[in-house]
């Protein structure tokens, strides 16, 4: 991983927006990334799921990276940060299996849309409240415009299709009919100009 007073460093730095050591703190991350993402690879790709895993959790560790709280010490923050990003990607990676699992299986009945049921059908009222919904719509709001910065369309639809879609590279390129090649450089540009608009954001 990485030796425990230069974590310490690099996230007390981070956090307070120094974007340098935030682009230090993922550069020493990766390998760490790679090895745990790999144990959700896709067979049927195991490069390329790999690959997708570990942007798609790098892009979280420095979108949630001000909700990690250290330890006492430069060691016990080291422990607890290590962690924290395992579990990380396990979640990820758990959500990526499953809905690689559910395109394969498909809906085993027919679906009941809502509308054609004469609203005979009311969801439980357990979902988030008034003031989390409009936090919620505040932040795709804010999504929205920055995908909207992106010069191209192309750009923007892969972008939508990854993180809203849920769709990993391979089956944005194979939809676009890109390269995966192309579909990668194109998605690593668009986060920089999406980091650099939502860089507040969480």
């Amino acid at each position: 991983m990485i030796q425990p007073h230069l974590l310490d460093d690099f996230l007390k730095r981070a956090r307070g927006g120094d974007r340098q050591a935030v682009d230090q703190l993922l550069a020493v991350l990766r390998p760490h990334l790679e090895q745990l993402a790999r144990r959700y690879a896709d067979p049927d790709c195991p490069g390329e799921s790999t690959a997708d895993l570990v942007q798609e959790a790098a892009l979280r560790v420095w979108q949630k990276l001000d909700q990690f709280r250290g330890g006492d010490d430069a060691e016990q923050t080291t422990a607890m940060f290590q962690e924290w990003v395992k579990q990380l990607v396990a979640h990820l990676g758990l959500d990526r299996q499953r809905a690689h699992q559910a395109q394969r299986r498909g809906p085993s009945q027919p679906v009941l849309r809502l509308e054609a049921s004469g609203g005979a059908i009311d969801p439980a009222a357990s979902g988030p409240t008034p003031s989390a919904n409009a936090g919620l719509e505040e932040q795709a709001e804010r999504i929205r415009a920055a995908l909207e910065a992106l010069p191209e369309a192309t750009d923007r639809e892969i972008v939508r299709l990854c993180f809203f879609d849920g769709l990993s590279l391979r089956q944005i390129a194979e939809r676009l009919a890109l390269s995966y090649d192309k579909v990668r450089e194109r998605y690593h540009r668009s986060l920089k100009v999406l980091e650099r608009e939502l860089g507040g954001l969480l």
